[in-house]
C-alpha cells in the first residue's frame, strides 16, 4: 500500500527500477533513477510545483551513465565508498530541489 501512495519512487539502478515496475506496473510514471531525479531537481523551471514534480520528471526523462548507483554488495570497501559518495551527491541535489519547491509552494 505504501508504494501506491507514494508521490515519487526513486530507484538506485535500472534493475531496481525494473523490479519495482514488475511488482507495481502502475507506478511507471512516478518511478525514476536517483540520478535522473537529481539532475532535474538541480535545474528547476520556475513554474514547477511539488504536485507537478512526477509529471515534470516523466516528461523530461533522459538517461545518462551515472543515473544509477552501482550495488556495492560483495564488492569491497572501495565500491561501498563510491556508492555512498554517489548517493550523497544525488541526495544533496534532490533535497535542495525539494526544499526549493516546498518553499515556493508553501
Amino acid at each position: 500500500a505504501m508504494m501506491e501512495q507514494a508521490d515519487l519512487v526513486i530507484a538506485m539502478g535500472t534493475d531496481h527500477r525494473r523490479f519495482i515496475l514488475d511488482e507495481w506496473p502502475t507506478l511507471a510514471r512516478k518511478t525514476f533513477l536517483i540520478g535522473q531525479v537529481a539532475r532535474q531537481l538541480a535545474d528547476l523551471p520556475p513554474a514547477l510545483t511539488l504536485d507537478g514534480l512526477a509529471d515534470h520528471l516523466w516528461q523530461h526523462r533522459t538517461s545518462q551513465p551515472d543515473d544509477s548507483v552501482a550495488d556495492p554488495y560483495g564488492r569491497g570497501p572501495v565500491a561501498a565508498a563510491q556508492a555512498s559518495h554517489a548517493i550523497d551527491t544525488h541526495l544533496e541535489a534532490i533535497l535542495s530541489g525539494l526544499d526549493t519547491l516546498s518553499r515556493a509552494w508553501g
